[in-house]
């Protein structure tokens, strides 16, 4: 005898295949009957990827028509058209009515400006909407944007309850320092993803952040520096993530990274301890002891500068590292000489530190590097159409 699936099962379901199968299974499964179009396409368009000046107007209206209701999350990519589009002229008018229809349920809103015309898009969405339940905001240019964007961006936070802001920009220092009113706009914000520069100029201003996310290109901060210390250094008492460039210096490192004004990290990822471990014994415990002393922290991947890594030396290492970071429970070390190899410190059986030598680069430094790998892309090197 047949037996049927309940149909209250139909969502957990669909749930579970966008976790652990191609999108390309829920997509099969619109065609199957309406009452498995209805769970899929609800998960297939939760996530709606926008491409202005390469959709045409008929495409807003099917999605407002069908799909607005499924969606959560938009990501709007600002290109150049083939009949350019001047600056700050005025947005699609289907646009404007597939984002009033969407308003009420957006929680995250992402914007890769890729062209000098993205400012007249940028500004009507951050002047003309307000999004209720938003809790993310990320924007990402290709060039600066600080001659226009400071105009807007502090009245969107303070009409917002932002958790997570992104801001990649060339201008990320100047935005940055056009938050700084007496309304205190990111005062609350938990999450900041955003350039080494971007990230020094917002330091007073988020005395709340949690997680601290700064991607690559590492930049020159020789204009922060006096001498070899940091002018203001990056000061956030409560941080517990903090990811380093994965392309930035060991100066960036050793700068930032310290405990005084870190008092309560947990993670980090990316560090850069240069030639440090070549030095001598008492030159490595000074080093630790004043400048990598941190009593809470758990998970550490880092880099050093050195011609190959032995299972000895990492040992010597990790017991040095140890020695002032006495709660870590994941460390990973990789080498300049070979960067397939690298380090990880695991627990045997009996609960004892074991060294493993890995000899074949398994997967990257634990970095959130979705965003930031966007971040400056441009046309021929970004994928574009519907990201579901």
């Amino acid at each position: 005898m047949t037996q049927t699936i309940p149909i209250e099962l139909y969502r957990q379901i669909a749930e579970w295949l966008i976790e652990d199968c191609p999108k390309g299974d829920l997509i099969n499964l619109c065609c199957v009957s309406s009452a498995w179009q209805a769970e899929a396409e609800g998960i297939l368009w939760t996530n709606c990827c926008l491409n202005v000046n390469r959709e045409n107007n008929a495409s807003y209206q099917r999605i407002h028509t069908r799909f607005s209701t499924y969606i959560k999350n938009i990501t709007i990519w600002i290109w150049d058209s083939p009949d350019w589009v001047p600056a700050f002229s005025s947005t699609d008018p289907d646009l404007i009515t597939l984002l009033e229809a969407v308003s009420h349920q957006l929680e995250r809103l992402t914007i890769h400006a890729r062209t000098s015309a993205a400012s007249g898009v940028t500004l009507d969405i951050l002047d003309s909407f307000s999004f209720p339940m938003l809790d993310i905001f990320h924007f990402t240019s290709s060039r600066s944007s600080h001659a226009w964007l400071p105009d807007s961006l502090p009245a969107f936070f303070i009409r917002h309850s932002i958790r997570e802001f992104a801001l990649y920009d060339q201008g990320a220092q100047f935005i940055m320092g056009a938050l700084d009113i007496e309304e205190r706009p990111l005062e609350h914000l938990e999450v900041l993803r955003t350039t080494v520069t971007g990230a020094l100029a917002a330091a007073p201003l988020i005395p709340d952040l949690r997680e601290l996310i700064m991607g690559h290109p590492a930049e020159d901060v020789s204009e922060f520096l006096q001498g070899d210390e940091m002018m203001n250094k990056p000061y956030f008492p409560k941080l517990r993530v903090l990811h380093l460039p994965e392309d930035a210096d060991n100066l960036t490192s050793r700068l930032i990274v310290d405990p005084e004004y870190l008092p309560l990290l947990e993670e980090v990822y990316n560090f850069k301890w240069g030639d440090l471990f070549s030095s001598s014994e008492d030159a490595i415990k000074e080093f630790l002891i004043v400048r990598f002393t941190f009593p809470h922290l758990r998970v550490l991947t880092s880099h050093i500068v050195a011609r190959n890594l032995t299972e000895r030396s990492a040992c010597k290492m990790v017991a040095a590292i140890r020695s002032t970071c006495p709660r870590l429970e994941n460390i990973e070390l990789t080498c300049s000489g070979d960067p397939r190899v690298w380090v990880e410190e695991t627990y045997n059986n009996a609960g004892q530190l074991c060294i493993k030598i890995h000899r074949r680069r398994g997967p990257t430094l634990s970095t959130p590097s979705d965003l930031e790998s966007l971040a400056y892309a441009d046309a021929d090197e970004t994928e574009t159409g519907w990201i579901w």
